[in-house]
């Protein structure tokens, strides 16, 4: 993600008190005007605090709220270049500071991202006022004299697992793969008398992503939400005529009243550039839209029950296999009740492994679920070593050509999952997702036409991105339902 500019600031008062050994943070402020000249005066910045959208925040409500308010966390929800982590590393900073013992994570939406959050950390702490409350700054973790600690992790699972700190600041959430994300939550704890808080951070990139999901459950989540955009985070405007500005639409002289930093030239020039789809979502912080989305049907909260779908022994069991030859191998197991509806009740994707081990890893999965006899397990039938290995092990496989002159196979599997997206009369979905199913929800959230450029016709098929669980959906409905003179080969 794009690094956001550095807020200005600082004061001459705060390089005056470097040259004392015994300096001591000041004890952080409540109020929020105190607050706003404490970051200035400490961590030499300058942080924007007017409310100028009228359902949104400033900047510096998040900072007051987290000086005032240490426990559970805050969701923010910022514009690109909106100051959200240099403004989580300035808090970061600051409860290390004032927090004998407190031990902190940053873990971003990829490695990248978490250093971006830990650059600004070491960029405060190098300012020489604090040479004496620091401990050690190396390229990962930075420790302080009176015991506390922060640290970044990479994005994997297996990092997140058997951490548990008070602190856990979570950047950029809406890029996380959602097994990782789920295994973060485990992460912070309460612990010598410091509460537990975790912070989540983002723009919102795309209408199903985890950002959108947070910010529909904040209040069950016991999240505080904060929201802000281009309007707070935008230097005053007071020189410039309306008349003929790109941004006019948009702003309504909302920048006539602004008090931050972002620059008016940038933000024209960004303007410029870009769609209004993305100028929309990525700058004004509005949700983003369901145009270019494949299944513009799908939504998680009529196809996503909340408890987990268990297996049935009296509906049909099916596996429907994607063969990982650029990719994971994936399996989903999916049962058909006796009214003709779907319920997809499991997943496996499985990678880097012989495709015995796959075949195995299939099998330990029905042992361990309790899973009855499967009727039939569909495929790409184009993978013919894979199809050789599975029946060696027990599981044979068929289905339904898509190349060939037969490529219209592809398209009616498209339509039956649009079909199957949709309500009967009575408001039921015809297909079901388990919340279990992580990875499949993730792809039919992030399932996308290429883009194009203005002026071509868009293409009729989605992009062969992060497909994996969507070709093996799409596979069982093709020889599933299809009727029976489209020949299983």
């Amino acid at each position: 993600m794009e690094r956001e500019r550095v807020m200005s600031g600082g004061s001459k008062g705060g390089e005056e008190d470097a040259t004392s050994s015994e300096w001591r943070l000041p004890e952080m402020p409540r109020e929020i005007g105190e607050v706003h000249r404490w970051m200035k005066e400490h961590l030499g910045l300058n942080v924007p605090s007017r409310r100028i959208c009228p359902d949104h925040d400033a900047p510096m409500d998040y900072i007051a709220h987290a000086f005032k308010h240490k426990a559970p966390g805050a969701l923010v929800w910022a514009c690109r270049g909106g100051g959200k982590t240099m403004l989580a590393a300035a808090l970061t900073v600051a409860e290390s500071l004032s927090t004998p013992g407190l031990q902190t994570r940053i873990l971003g939406g990829s490695l990248a991202q978490s250093s971006y959050m830990y650059d600004y950390v070491c960029s405060i702490l190098r300012r020489p006022q604090f040479k004496d409350a620091l401990g050690s700054l190396t390229r990962q973790r930075a420790t302080f004299a009176n015991g506390a600690a922060i640290e970044i992790l990479p994005q994997s699972e297996r990092t997140v697992r058997g951490v548990h700190v008070p602190r856990l600041r979570l950047d950029e959430v809406d890029e996380f793969k959602d097994g990782v994300f789920e295994s973060s939550l485990y992460l912070p704890q309460s612990m010598n008398g410091i509460d537990a808080r975790t912070d989540f951070l983002s723009t919102m990139h795309r209408p199903y992503g985890l950002m959108a999901e947070l910010v529909d459950e904040h209040e069950k989540r016991g999240l505080t939400l904060f929201k802000w955009c281009l309007w707070e985070i935008i230097e005053a405007c007071r020189d410039r005529r309306c008349d003929g500005c790109v941004l006019e639409r948009d702003c309504g002289g909302k920048a006539k009243l602004a008090d931050g930093y972002f620059s008016v030239d940038d933000a024209i020039a960004r303007k410029r550039l870009v769609s209004d789809e993305s100028w929309q979502s990525e700058m004004l912080s509005k949700r983003p839209s369901r145009e270019g989305l494949f299944y513009k049907t799908w939504d998680e909260s009529v196809h996503v029950p909340r408890e987990a779908i268990g297996y049935d022994p009296m509906c049909e069991l099916y596996r429907t296999f994607d063969w990982g030859v650029n990719g994971p191998t994936v399996c989903l197991w999916i049962q058909v009740d006796g009214d003709g509806r779907v319920r997809v009740i499991d997943e496996l994707w499985q990678a880097g492994i012989a495709v015995s081990d796959m075949a195995e890893g299939v099998r330990r999965r029905e042992e361990a679920r309790g899973y009855g006899q499967v009727l039939q397990s569909y495929c790409d039938p184009t993978g013919l070593s894979y199809i050789m290995e599975f029946e060696k092990c027990g599981i044979p496989c068929q289905g339904r050509r898509e190349d060939g002159g037969l490529a219209n196979v592809r398209f009616e599997g498209f339509e039956l999952v649009r079909r199957y997206l949709k309500c009967d009369e009575f408001g039921r979905p015809k297909m079901l997702v388990s919340p279990v199913c992580m990875n499949l929800r993730r792809e039919f959230r992030g399932y996308r036409y290429p883009q194009t450029r203005p002026g071509f016709n868009p293409p009729e098929e989605p992009a062969k991105v992060d497909d994996h669980g969507m070709d093996a959906l799409r596979y069982f409905f093709t020889s599933r339902f299809l009727p029976d003179d489209w020949r299983l080969v």
